[in-house]
């Protein structure tokens, strides 16, 4: 994909002398369109710019990791991540960004920061062998929980209580993503967010902005539930993280394993 943008653009510069048209935005916010010359030396793909890092000496390494905006990352995602950050070197320190810097640059964050913790040791999860084992006793679940916005802030929607009542350790799985998102949120806290979008279908007189709002809403609550899976999964895999060898379940198959997650969620 990045290649083949960097052929577009090329292709573009080619029919306007060496120059293509973007929009830049001016400190009071303005935004303007201006040319600018280009040539197949200044236009560099992420990877690229990496490998001539890498091969004038420096220790760093690259993953483009395709994740659509404002959705959750896939399960196939997770486990792209999880295998780079568990090869790298504990001490190894870990970058993100996206084109916002905001939710896809704080989801991997999130899921580096589990990663890691479980391969310290100190995921905060009981050490038992039936964490991940999922029980029948959550197709009755009422909804007796308070739903004061504090509960609502707290990530203690009626989809999350389902999940961490059926998922054993569940409940501790949503206690470290909560501290993890918390410790995260400099840009965005990916707990809080989803009630913002829920307050907002409650209080938007405009139909297609409560759609909108609507659609991020479940866009979010999706992936807090998949983080919260993902904590339980990594910490039933945490002696492979720890071992050099790394022969581990996917998340992928995980889930797959687990089709009660999905009956909830759906």
């Amino acid at each position: 994909m990045e290649a083949r943008l960097k052929e577009d653009i090329l292709m573009e510069a080619a029919r306007y002398g060496n120059k293509i048209l973007v929009t830049d935005e001016l400190p009071d916010g303005e935004m303007v369109d201006q040319w600018e010359q280009v040539s197949c030396n200044s236009v560099k793909t992420p990877l690229e710019v990496y490998e001539e890092l890498q091969l004038a000496g420096y220790l760093v390494d690259y993953e483009r990791v395709p994740i659509t905006d404002e959705k959750s990352p896939k399960e196939l995602d997770f486990d792209i991540l999880v295998n780079k950050i568990s090869q790298a070197d504990i001490s190894t320190e870990v970058i993100f960004n996206c084109q916002m810097g905001r939710g896809r640059t704080t989801t991997g964050m999130v899921i580096a920061t589990l990663v890691y913790l479980n391969r310290i040791g100190a995921s905060g999860i009981p050490r038992t062998n039936s964490i991940g084992r999922v029980f029948n006793s959550g197709s009755n679940i009422t909804n007796n929980l308070p739903n004061s916005e504090e509960a609502i802030c707290r990530g203690e929607y009626t989809l999350i209580r389902s999940l961490i009542r059926v998922l054993e350790g569940g409940v501790e799985g949503k206690r470290q993503v909560d501290k993890v998102i918390d410790k995260c949120a400099s840009m965005q806290n990916l707990r809080e967010a989803i009630a913002t979008y829920r307050n907002s279908i409650l209080r938007q007189p405009d139909e297609m902005k409560r759609e909108a709002s609507l659609s991020f809403f479940v866009e979010y609550l999706e992936r807090y539930y998949f983080l919260i899976c993902f904590a339980v999964y990594i910490h039933s895999e945490r002696a492979a993280l720890r071992s050099s060898s790394f022969d581990h379940t996917s998340f992928s198959d995980w889930m797959k394993a687990r089709p009660e997650l999905y009956s909830i969620i759906h």
